[in-house]
């Protein structure tokens, strides 16, 4: 079962902000090496420039639209852009999930025994159904928690 990253209207805007940007640069050196402005350009600048705009513009691409977390049968795949990383269930120390924010946060213990939690970039909607399949497939339960809030009086 696959879940969508999801990176928040701040963060999705400014990559969408990023891939605009990338592609007026590829738009303008592409303008440029067709000399639209004048014979004195210098291609190979404009070709870096160009080749470094489609990297940005691809790399932000895969990270908004490929970026998912998947459970297969013996380990959680996170897939982030082009890197990959596996994380098998029985190295998963513990699943908490906080009951107003809906974040979901995993232990997950190495081969030294130092634990490391990590939060896992989930869309409110689907945090719950996460955290209850990779419960099930640890075989653990998911711990709630609501945050301590100072109220003053």
């Amino acid at each position: 079962m696959k879940f969508k990253m999801y990176f928040g209207k701040i963060k999705t805007a400014l990559f969408a902000m990023v891939m605009i940007i990338a592609l007026a640069l590829i738009v303008v050196d592409i303008l440029l090496l067709s000399h639209v402005f004048g014979n004195a350009v210098n291609e190979v600048v404009s070709g870096v420039s160009m080749g470094a705009g489609a990297l940005i513009f691809v790399g932000c691409a895969l990270t908004l639209f490929y970026s998912n977390y998947e459970l297969k049968d013996d380990h959680l795949k996170c897939v982030l852009a082009v890197f990959c990383d596996k994380i098998k269930y029985e190295s998963i120390a513990g699943i908490r999930q906080n009951t107003v924010t809906k974040e979901v946060f995993v232990a997950v213990e190495d081969d030294k025994g130092d634990v490391f939690v990590s939060s896992l970039n989930l869309d409110p909607a689907t945090a719950d159904k996460m955290a209850r399949e990779l419960a099930c497939k640890c075989g653990m339960l998911v711990e709630y928690y609501s945050p301590k809030t100072d109220k003053k009086k």
